[in-house]
């Protein structure tokens, strides 16, 4: 009973706290870190698991090795509790809660409602400098919570069969294709197009499903080819370069070394953000040049264990998706931004609440 008002509540401060851009040392921050060990916890007694075990000693024993090298040590010790976290809870169904996928879509809804005459403009402009910023002020952040909009109508649908939560995904695209964030349009493509081709080949679809499904797809295509066809049209006012996300990563390749440990995030971010005045936007190399060999290594073990455990095609697509919309982002595994975090948490829930199909009984109880 703890877990499941717990669970809620961490996911409800980390979508705040990235919207008012509050850094990860901020006590409220540190809280909520403190209350995910304490559900972990919980929900690790009278549960077991030799895999399990060493992986979090040996994360735990790399992470002393990683501060000695770097600067790193706070937000270390917290992006460790976040893999911690994830990797006790992953098979473990005591602390999911539902509430959470109410949560996101009335805080997507409320920014929608709020924000209406920027999201008319947004769509209007067909312009990325006058893309839907919302409560985040940034079209990249706001986008992302569009992908985590989609992923929780989605599984509302799957999970109560009702489809008046067709209505919320069609707002969670529109969301999405508002910001003009070709990474976020490419996320919906990808897991679209893995659903119900699978559906297709084994021939278990329902047409009006399929009709919606091809104007998603055909939607988002157009938004997404229209800036490769020629590399001398802009796409929502970015070139071909996609806003100088190939340059970041041909200097860091020519100015990082990969090491056991790495440079540390700090150090790393602070060189990259002085040159292009943003963070690296790939998460591959961002997290291989800040955390080092040894830390992707580690998230790769435990991607595989979350992958393997998952039980739905949907989940797996989201899950496929995220790892390709990580190549445009700046996130670093495990972090408490967006978009790792609560993406992954969300895709996780989802799938144990369609393993137990008991939504209702959440509610009730």
């Amino acid at each position: 009973m703890i877990a499941r008002f717990f669970f809620p509540a961490i996911v409800s401060i980390l979508l705040v706290g990235v919207s008012l851009r509050i850094p990860p040392t901020h006590p409220l921050m540190i809280i909520n870190w403190g209350m995910m060990v304490l559900v972990g916890s919980l929900s690790y007694i009278g549960k077991p698991s030799y895999f399990k075990t060493i992986f979090l000693l040996l994360f735990g024993g790399y992470f002393v090795l990683h501060n000695s090298f770097t600067d790193d040590t706070v937000i270390s010790s917290l992006m460790y509790f976040t893999g911690a976290f994830l990797m006790i809870n992953l098979d473990n169904d005591k602390f999911i809660t539902s509430r959470v996928f109410f949560a996101i879509v009335i805080y997507a809804l409320i920014n929608l409602i709020w924000n209406f005459e920027e999201l008319v403009m947004a769509i209007r402009s067909m312009n990325i400098e006058k893309g839907f910023l919302g409560f985040t002020q940034n079209t990249n952040t706001n986008s992302t919570i569009g992908i985590l909009f989609f992923i929780s109508s989605w599984y509302l649908i799957r999970l109560s069969k009702n489809k008046i939560y067709l209505i919320l995904l069609f707002f969670s695209i529109f969301y999405v294709l508002a910001c003009f964030s070709r990474n976020s349009i490419l996320y919906v493509l990808i897991v679209v197009s893995l659903i119900f081709l699978r559906q297709i080949v084994r021939k278990n679809y329902d047409l009006y499903a399929v009709a919606f499904t091809l104007l998603i797809l055909v939607a988002c295509s157009v938004y997404m080819t229209i800036g490769f066809i020629n590399s001398d049209m802009d796409l929502f006012g970015k070139g071909a370069s996609s806003s100088s996300r190939t340059f970041m990563i041909l200097y860091a390749v020519e100015n990082f070394d990969i090491t056991y440990w790495g440079s540390g995030r700090s150090f790393v971010g602070s060189i990259i953000s002085d040159e292009f005045e943003v963070g690296l936007h790939n998460g591959y190399l961002n997290t291989l040049y800040s955390y080092g060999m040894m830390y992707l290594l580690f998230y790769c073990t435990f991607l595989i264990f979350f992958y393997r455990n998952l039980n739905y095609v949907q989940s797996k697509a989201f899950l496929l998706g995220v790892h390709v919309y990580y190549f445009f982002e700046p996130t670093i595994f495990f972090e408490s931004g967006l978009t790792s975090l609560v993406l992954l948490m969300t895709i996780m829930t989802g799938d144990r609440l369609l393993s137990q199909q008991k939504i209702k009984s959440y509610f009730t109880s």
